[in-house]
């Protein structure tokens, strides 16, 4: 056998190294026996998916005589099952992990190469990252009111609902998640409909919707007290028109304009409020 890395080709593989008969049962191969990785070599092949499989299948096929069986039974499906789940999890954080960097560093690249991501993976992206750097934003402006402004803290302990910092932290938990999620359709809704209005949108919402939730990754950087929510959100808008430019097809041009003329409405209107209050109190003599 040709050998890679000091290790035959066939090294953990099942139906090489304990292969199935005619009659239906593995045999270990002649070849192997005087092999000195003979035992590394069917460990690892019984934890590959094969292995698992024919342990699961073995499993199955034993009569079960009592509690005790039960028991050891129930045992060893459960290290199965952390077996076989051990490789889809690594494989899941480490391609978070690989998303995470290109959608930071190089956000163009990674629209122009992961168009057709479900909306169900970036949505779970979106609500994972989004929610850890809102959580930790949360506690930075959280301890900052407890330190500076005790009275307000205390008056929120004095109420029904928080008895202490930990009962709201633990509200915060269970809330963030769902206001991120919401957060993240609504916002990705009207940005598509300032990209329609100017020409922008090429492709439909799922599009938009994609972008708005892999822009989600710099609010990790909320991680960091006060600068890094400031970081967090300028980044965000970076990769957001990267993003947009890149999915849609369309011009840097008309995708700043679709966030200017929002940002520009919002403010005619905080300042429009404003303005009535002010000549509101006025009118009453204050």
């Amino acid at each position: 056998m040709e050998e890679k890395d000091n290790k035959p080709v066939c090294f953990g593989i099942l139906d090489e190294v304990f292969p199935l008969t005619d009659s239906g049962i593995r045999e270990i191969r002649e070849r192997c026996i005087d092999c000195p990785l003979r035992i590394d070599c069917l460990r690892k092949s019984l934890e590959t998916e094969d292995g698992v499989k024919m342990r699961e299948e073995l499993l199955r096929r034993a009569p079960v005589r009592g509690v005790g069986d039960w028991l050891r039974r129930w045992s060893d499906k459960k290290a199965l099952y952390k077996i076989s789940h051990k490789e889809e999890e690594k494989g899941y954080l480490s391609s978070l992990w690989k998303e995470f960097k290109e959608v930071i560093f190089s956000p163009t690249s990674f629209f122009s190469k992961n168009r057709e991501i479900s909306i169900k993976d970036a949505f779970a992206f979106g609500i994972t990252t989004g929610s850890i750097g809102s959580m930790f934003s949360f506690f930075w402006k959280l301890f900052l009111l407890e330190e500076k402004f005790p009275s307000i803290i205390n008056m929120l302990k004095n109420t029904d609902y928080f008895r202490s910092i930990d009962i709201m932290i633990f509200f915060s938990f269970l809330i963030i998640p769902i206001v991120v999620g919401l957060g993240i359709f609504v916002y990705s809704v009207l940005l598509h409909f300032f990209l329609v209005l100017f020409g922008a949108a090429k492709k439909g919402l799922g599009s938009t919707l994609l972008v708005v939730c892999y822009s989600q990754a710099p609010e990790i950087f909320s991680l960091f007290p006060m600068l890094g929510s400031i970081v967090a959100s300028i980044w965000r808008i970076y990769i957001q028109i990267s993003g947009l430019k890149c999915v849609h097809e369309t011009s840097y041009a008309r995708v700043i304009l679709s966030f200017i003329v929002p940002v520009g409405i919002f403010f005619c209107i905080i300042i429009a409020i404003a303005s009535a209050f002010y000549h509101m109190l006025l009118g009453a003599g204050f």
